[in-house]
């Protein structure tokens, strides 16, 4: 071979070799960009499933303080006090003979003094009226997004009424009345039409 035809065929074959390394690293950038993309939607799935798994959880504390707290998360439970009324709690109201006509006292302490709410059961399910009620009487509760605001007072309210374990029955006017157990007693307390105009409507 002479000289020519190696320099020939050395060029050929680097050629070839270049346009090898540069498939081969084309090759390597898109096989590494669809790792990267695959790992990726991998992450948002795991963190899209972990927050599934959250739950917020409101209880009320030793010291008489609604709190929320999230379930089931890495970082470990952090209690969050969610509003500023303490040791509040409901009472169911009805009626005395009728088994319709039924409200939720919300009972509990603000600002160190005892304070009391009439709220409709047909409401309760809307926290834009609970936060309303709540406020009506100086309650507040904490939260910087008005939806969380909502939410909060939503779980409070589904929370309190699930633990209440208090039925007073009233009647229409105050003094003596026959309960439902054909007992006398005496009523001094509001009568249930005072009770009605009390309700946060």
């Amino acid at each position: 071979m002479n000289e020519n035809t190696v320099r020939e065929e050395q060029k050929r074959v680097d050629s070839e070799i270049r346009i090898y390394e540069d498939y081969t690293k084309q090759y390597n950038r898109e096989h590494l960009k669809l790792d990267a993309e695959e790992r990726r939607d991998l992450k948002q799935e795991e963190m899209r499933e972990r927050r599934k798994a959250q739950v917020e959880t409101m209880v009320v504390n030793a010291e008489g303080l609604p709190i929320v707290f999230t379930q089931n998360v890495r970082v470990g439970r952090k209690d969050r006090i969610c509003a500023n009324i303490m040791y509040p709690k409901i009472v169911e109201i009805r009626r005395l003979g009728s088994e319709m006509d039924i409200y939720y006292l919300l009972d509990g302490v603000i600002g160190q003094r005892k304070k009391n709410v009439v709220l409709d059961p047909k409401q309760c399910g809307n926290g834009s009226y609970i936060v309303r009620a709540l406020g009506s009487v100086g309650g507040q509760i904490y939260s910087s997004k008005v939806s969380y605001q909502k939410q909060y007072a939503y779980m409070l309210i589904t929370y309190l009424i699930a633990e209440c374990d208090e039925i007073i029955e009233i009647p229409d006017r105050k003094g003596w009345y026959m309960d439902g157990k054909n007992n006398l007693q005496f009523w001094s307390g509001k009568p249930w039409k005072e009770i009605e105009r009390c309700v946060v409507r």
